[in-house]
């Protein structure tokens, strides 16, 4: 009868993640950016799910071994997003995933070695402890100030008031720092964009602009033009919640051309990486001569919310190589600002400066006013923060036991509530 029991035990073995509080060292998540991944509880971890390293745990009896002859092959091939189970988590990390049983890629960045990634590690290492140190809860209070003594400062703002039937949001100011003048082509006697300005390190890297409306579409492609735009990141919907947010500015089809004022503009590719990522290879011409530009689409990003995905935005960023950068959403200051800001970010890491979050925002709504609209946006800057350091770290390095076994948990645990109550309010909003 022993013996029978113990067969059957070892049919019901179960594969799951071994995430113990202090019994295996802490391995990278195959999943990165989903909000279940850190830190697993005993009720909460996945049982057979895709994805997820599977380790044999034993049952009751601990001297009860597998057979290793009998244990069933892993492959050792990548899925792409379009060949993954049905019952895949689909949350728009398929690229990044790979199959069970084989290593996880690690976030790698760009440029960094030797004495700058130990500079990096050190400062991100101190942004942890301080966030974890200051708790979710003063961190949306501190936020809350900041953004009510930026809306109460007066700014500049003669081109906006001059020209209101070209603002999308007419609380939604631009300011004339930083403002982008038209000034092709020649001639033209308007010079207004609803556009800004924002360096990063010096450089200006970004232009942060909103979502063109039917009648400033030419001055969007101007725009494009005149600052030879290579890259422009769209994070918003064309229509979000039955509300129109942005003007469907680009050729949309393969091999379609449109014509916006002097312009040519040819879709000349389409390539869909992700669940919510487009990317469109373009064409913008004039008197022969030609400008590629590539748009990327992130339209899984809810209106005055935060995207699921923590580490889009890092995979976003990294695309952003070729400056300047135009990003807009709907408004340009809330998903857009927050983009922006998290570049901002990994800069100051990456140059071995301490970061702190509160001050990117001030600086940032110098020049993009109203930037990061939402407390749960400036939380979710943090979010992706810590993803990333949990994506880069080997084993032991950026996350002591301390930060994940207390208050690590207690940050990410409160910025996923700060999310669930946030979700419920976004049914309400209407700029972003």
């Amino acid at each position: 009868m022993r013996r029978y029991l113990q067969k059957k035990a070892l049919r019901r073995v179960t594969y799951t993640t071994l995430i113990w509080e202090n019994k295996v060292d802490f391995i990278t998540p195959v999943y990165p950016d989903t909000e279940a991944h850190f830190p697993f509880s005993p009720s909460e971890r996945p049982v057979g799910s895709s994805g997820f390293r599977r380790t044999v745990r034993a049952p009751w009896n601990s001297s009860i071994m597998v057979n290793p002859s009998r244990r069933r092959k892993h492959s050792t091939k990548t899925h792409s997003a379009k060949s993954l189970p049905e019952n895949d988590c689909d949350d728009g990390t398929q690229m990044e995933r790979r199959v069970p049983g084989t290593k996880t890629k690690m976030m790698k960045m760009k440029g960094l070695d030797g004495e700058s990634a130990e500079a990096y590690n050190r400062m991100m290492k101190m942004f942890l402890a301080e966030t974890v140190e200051t708790g979710v809860a003063k961190l949306a209070k501190e936020f809350n100030e900041t953004r009510a003594a930026s809306l109460k400062t007066q700014i500049p703002r003669t081109a906006f008031d001059a020209n209101m039937d070209k603002n999308r949001y007419k609380d939604v100011i631009c300011g004339e720092e930083g403002r982008v003048a038209l000034h092709w082509p020649p001639g033209n006697s308007n010079d207004y964009v609803h556009a800004n300005w924002v360096p990063v390190r010096g450089e200006r890297k970004y232009i942060c602009t909103q979502g063109p409306m039917e009648k400033t579409v030419e001055d969007f492609w101007r725009l494009v033009w005149q600052e030879k735009c290579k890259i422009i990141m769209m994070l918003c919907g064309v229509m979000e919640t039955g509300k129109k947010k942005c003007e469907q500015y680009w050729p949309a089809k393969e091999g379609e051309s449109i014509t916006s004022g002097q312009l040519k503009l040819t879709n000349t590719k389409i390539v869909e990486h992700e669940k919510n990522m487009v990317y469109t290879s373009l064409e913008v011409c004039h008197q022969g001569e030609v400008l590629k530009v590539e748009h990327i689409h992130w339209n899984g990003w809810p209106d005055r919310g935060v995207p699921e995905n923590h580490l889009a935005s890092f995979r976003l960023m990294r695309k952003a190589t070729t400056i300047p950068i135009l990003v807009h959403c709907s408004a340009g200051i809330g998903r857009t600002g927050t983009i922006v800001g998290l570049d901002i970010c990994q800069k100051m890491l990456s140059a071995g400066e301490r970061v702190n979050m509160h001050e990117i925002v001030k600086e940032l709504r110098k020049t993009r006013h109203g930037s990061v609209q939402t407390d749960v946006q400036f939380l979710y800057m943090h979010r992706v923060m810590f993803a990333i350091a949990e994506n880069r770290r080997p084993k032991n390095d950026l996350f002591g036991s301390d930060h994940h076994e207390g208050g690590l948990s207690d940050v990410l645990q409160g910025i996923r509530r700060v999310y669930q109550v946030q979700g419920r309010l976004n049914s309400s909003s209407r700029a972003s």
